[in-house]
């Protein structure tokens, strides 16, 4: 964890530090998303309090944002774009821009929203207290990180608890 201050505000950023690949060669946040039963280890950074890899599950990894919710409270909520733009790129962009094929953006940046989104839900729906809430409704707000839409269309839901 690494925290911020500036002029009497405080930011705490707590890294994850999930794997990027499976053991398979797959991405893993993104893989993580679609097998629910799939562990993907976290990697052990130097300097850091945790000395051991843990492994994440789908349902683990959404566990933990609810945790970071409960603990923080959080009124504002800023993530990457669940649903990015449909972009058909030649390899080369894609390569340069990191662009998953037939999007925007990053898989990894997409499923990571995702599981933001789908720990944001549990956390409404679970925990005790749920969401702040400044005036009911809305609970807590979010915002989400996109570029210009081309035209417009549904934004993804993450899939249902199970």
């Amino acid at each position: 964890m690494n925290t911020l201050e500036h002029r009497g505000r405080r930011v705490e950023l707590v890294f994850l530090d999930l794997a990027m690949h499976t053991p398979a060669g797959h991405m893993g946040a993104p893989a993580l998303w679609r097998e629910r039963g799939l562990p993907l280890r976290t990697v052990v950074v130097n300097g850091s309090p945790v000395r051991q890899a843990q492994m994440y599950d789908y349902d683990g990894l959404v566990d933990v944002l609810v945790a970071l919710f409960e603990r923080y409270r959080p009124t504002l909520v800023h993530t990457l774009d669940p649903d990015p733009d449909i972009q058909h790129s030649d390899l080369r962009t894609r390569i340069r821009d990191s662009e998953q094929p037939g999007f925007s953006d990053h898989a990894d940046h997409t499923a990571v929203a995702a599981f933001t989104w789908a720990a944001l839900i549990r956390w409404s729906q679970t925990a005790a207290g749920g969401p702040p809430r400044s005036r009911p409704p809305p609970s807590a707000a979010t915002t989400t990180t996109t570029g210009p839409r081309t035209s417009p269309r549904p934004c993804c839901t993450p899939r249902p608890p199970t």
